[in-house]
């Protein structure tokens, strides 16, 4: 990216990766400015929020997880805060959960109440956001941590590790080692090494217990 002002050419292209999609009016509007201007006008811009979008949708329709993503659509192709709503877009590539799960097709609400996690932290801090992403009764529906026990030999319970490895797999660490860069460390044998193994999986399962939702 340029480090002076933006041509149209170069505010077009910028658009295209950090929105939904620019419209004229949009490229005009950076072209001038410099990337980090263009950055800050957008961090400065306040949170669309999805939540307080969706009852509207609700009254025209029968509430499922297609309100849910109607309000999206109505946020992502229409709002000023485009590079917030895109970065939470990609965190929810991360932070996965499911519309189409049986338990949550027909509450666009919570769903909505999920999404909204990723969009106030999309310019915050990973663990804050993880923390709530933890607590939301839709990953804990979604990853069936809610309502976990902690293992009871005696009534033959183990605690659900669904929700603990895919924090370890899939939120943070990942399989590997890795070095700062991003390169596997390898042991002697030029084998990559584990970050965790079952026991570390089984310690953190035991972590998320005793949760519910009074819904």
């Amino acid at each position: 990216m340029p480090e002076g002002s933006m041509s149209a050419q170069q505010a077009a292209r910028l658009l295209q990766q950090a929105t939904f999609g620019p419209t004229m009016a949009d490229i005009n509007y950076a072209t001038g400015l410099t990337v980090r201007q263009w950055l800050d006008k957008q961090l400065a811009l306040p949170a669309t929020l999805h939540m307080p979008n969706v009852p509207d949708v609700i009254e025209k329709s029968h509430p499922s997880h297609y309100t849910r993503v109607e309000a999206w659509l109505q946020i992502a192709l229409t709002k000023p805060d485009q590079l917030r709503q895109r970065v939470a877009f990609a965190l929810s590539e991360i932070l996965v959960t499911s519309m189409h799960h049986p338990n949550l097709d027909t509450e666009p609400l919570e769903l909505a109440n999920y999404y909204d996690i990723l969009v106030r932290n999309a310019f915050g801090n990973y663990r804050d956001m993880l923390e709530e992403v933890a607590k939301s009764p839709v990953m804990g529906v979604y990853l069936s941590h809610m309502s976990n026990e902690k293992p009871d030999p005696a009534r033959n319970i183990r605690s659900d590790e669904n929700f603990a490895r895919e924090v370890l797999q899939l939120f943070t660490i990942g399989l590997v080692q890795l070095n700062e860069d991003g390169t596997e460390i390898l042991d002697k044998q030029g084998n990559t090494i584990p970050s965790y193994d079952q026991n570390t999986i089984e310690a953190f399962a035991r972590v998320f217990t005793g949760w519910s939702s009074p819904g």
